[in-house]
Formats: C-alpha cells, structure tokens, sequence
C-alpha cells in the first residue's frame, strides 16, 4: 500500500468501525498508548488496529527497564506498514492472532477487515527478474495490491514490488479488474 492506499484504507475502516484508533507501535513511554486516526498519522512501521467497540479496554503492562507494552495480536490487529527503498515498494502485512474459541464477533469483524483488503486490491501480479523484468512467474496470487501503489509501480518500469524475501513483481497487464478501478 502507498501513502493514499493507507489512507483510504483507514477510512474504510472507520465507516465500518467508527470507534476502531491506530495505535503506533505497542510500546510507549506512560502506560496510555499513542492513539493515532489513521494509519498515516503514525510515525512507526508497525501499527496496531483496536476496535474498541469489541474490546473496550487492552492489556497494558511495564516494560522491563522503562515503559509499557500493549499486546502484538488478540484484541488487536498488526499492520506491518508497506516501504519504498529505491524503486522497489516492500509490501507490508496483517496479521491477526486470537485464541480458541474465537468469538462469533471476533470472527466477523476480522472477515469485514479482510473483506474490505482483498476487494480494493488486486492479486493480479506477476514476477519478474529485477534487472531485465523477464517474467519468472506469470501468476502470482497470494500478493495483493491496492490502487495507489498499483499507479505508483505502472508510472515507471523500474517501479518493483518486494515481497521482503528475494522476489520481485510487477502488475499483470490483463488484470480483471478495470483501469478505471485503479484510478480512485
């Protein structure tokens, strides 16, 4: 996700959740996390989603030495911030960890999270050596990618996603989705 994509993410979010915050990082000096309303209004690479509406209140302790530490998974979800370095944009990720039985509540409002990914996004990606950008794999479907970085990596032929391994990748040119849907 670039900048944008983040950003119209977050509202996505807050019409879905409206009392969901971004937390910025899980550590912080005094034992109230910094709160942020979206997740570009955070400074660290690691965010944290909480929906207060399922979980009013988060575990919050003291770290060993100084500080305070909220909780990585369960009643929140990490969002790993996407980066550019060079001409590549790093892709980031979401996890999501709750333990057993997971709440019905729980349940749905992951899927509404994930719905509201994978719909504005396109798995349509191929992968390609990043020097001559020959195709190495012509169908790559567990990355996904959302309008905004989509147009930034199109914009230029040396634009590459990275996948934080040693795999690099480029739009599909016969994308299902239209071009006018990349646009918003």
């Amino acid at each position: 996700m670039s900048q944008k994509d983040e950003e119209r993410f977050s509202s996505m979010l807050l019409s879905e959740f409206p009392r969901s915050v971004f937390l910025d990082g899980k550590t912080w000096p005094t034992a109230e996390p910094i709160i942020r309303h979206s997740i570009t209004e955070c400074t660290l690479g690691l965010v944290y989603i909480w929906n207060r509406d399922l979980f009013p209140t988060i575990p919050i302790g003291p770290r060993p030495g100084r500080g305070f530490e909220g909780p990585g998974n369960g009643p929140v979800i990490q969002f790993i911030r996407s980066r550019i370095e060079g001409t590549v944009l790093h892709g980031g990720e979401v996890d999501a960890g709750f333990a057993d039985p997971v709440p019905t509540e729980v349940k749905s409002y992951f899927n509404t999270v994930w719905r509201i990914l994978k719909t504005n996004a396109t798995n349509k990606l191929i992968c390609v050596d990043p020097e001559s950008l020959a195709v190495i794999n012509p169908k790559v479907t567990d990355l996904w990618a959302w309008p905004d970085a989509i147009k930034w990596c199109l914009a230029n032929d040396r634009h590459l996603f990275g996948d934080n391994s040693i795999n690099y990748y480029r739009p599909s040119r016969d994308q299902d989705k239209s071009e006018q849907a990349f646009e918003a």
